[in-house]
């Protein structure tokens, strides 16, 4: 680098302007490097069925599967999805990152829609020349045996061919397929928090029991606090509240026989119309209804959840 113009230049000998350089400003030895953020997605699969001789096969053939699948799904072409495997022995990992300038939304749709990741494990599966509902191989005949350049090969990830075998995650895909995303809310397992609400809900109602057992019971978005007063100075408490970013949250009103009493039914349409005013938003379940369609009816707040229990 010339120390006077700050202006990185050839080798002394290399630079046809050598005659107009003072060699004694040059400096030697300056490493150049960038900082940059990425969003990223860890993920550490069970080897516990993998037998020991071909964790290195699965965890290569795992990651270019759910790679490829990822970029079919959400179209977005090869080189805006990276992947590498990081970490040796029980700490081995596949590190995904979203590699176009600015990111591309995968992860954080991949969180948001709970049937995303068994959605992307459908389309590994069908890449792989899987049929997703039978898991039978519908490979053409001669025309891949264990990885082709129609599924895991590529000209990216040549150094990992000898590894590449898509029978190895054949199992683990398909069990992936029934794969439902919940959020893991302060620390606490989906089923702590469930049983964290359940000793917070209002112990004289049946109904808010049943409601939240509905909830879990198919997979469903659980609330993120019960029992709560949005704003101060409005007289509605939500049964079950939900947190949105950069948003005001979503408050869940669970209304028994004695709601439709017309003194309190008025009482209750006055203060939540405050609520909505303010930015809120106001689901009602009743007790008149079956509890699992009207929560499939709000499956943007609840999300999609188990098809069946």
């Amino acid at each position: 680098m010339d120390s006077k113009t700050g202006f990185w230049i050839r080798r002394p000998g290399d630079d046809d302007r050598e005659g107009d350089i003072d060699t004694a400003r040059l400096i030697n030895g300056v490493l150049p490097f960038v900082r940059d953020t990425r969003n990223i997605l860890l993920v550490r699969p069970s080897l516990a069925s993998v037998a020991k001789e071909d964790t290195e096969a699965f965890l290569a053939s795992l990651s270019y599967a759910l790679q490829r699948g990822s970029q079919l799904l959400f179209q977005v072409e090869e080189q805006e999805l990276s992947v590498t495997r990081i970490g040796d022995g029980d700490e081995h990992r596949i590190l995904f990152w979203e590699a176009a300038e600015g990111g591309s939304g995968v992860w954080s749709r991949l969180i948001e829609d709970q049937a995303a990741v068994g959605q992307v494990a459908t389309e590994s599966l069908k890449l792989c020349h899987f049929d997703p509902e039978t898991g039978n191989d519908v490979a053409e005949e001669e025309k891949c045996s264990r990885a082709c350049y129609r599924c895991l090969l590529s000209y990216t990830n040549q150094p990992d061919h000898r590894l590449l075998n898509r029978f190895l995650v054949r199992d683990f895909l398909n069990q992936l397929r029934q794969a439902v995303t919940t959020r893991q809310t302060t620390g606490r397992s989906y089923e702590d928090h469930y049983q964290w609400l359940r000793e917070r809900i209002d112990p004289n109602s049946n109904l808010e029991a049943q409601f939240l057992e509905t909830l879990f019971t198919f997979r469903r978005r659980l609330p993120d606090r019960t029992q709560f007063r949005p704003e101060a100075g409005v007289y509605a408490e939500a049964d079950f509240y939900y947190d949105r970013d950069d948003l005001r949250g979503v408050a869940v009103f669970v209304d028994g026989p004695h709601h439709d009493a017309p003194a309190q039914s008025e009482a209750d349409q006055r203060e939540r119309k405050k609520l909505e005013d303010l930015g809120y938003r106001v689901i009602v379940i009743r007790y008149d209804r079956p509890l699992a369609d009207q929560v499939s009816e709000k499956a943007d707040v609840f999300g999609p959840g188990l098809s069946r229990a």
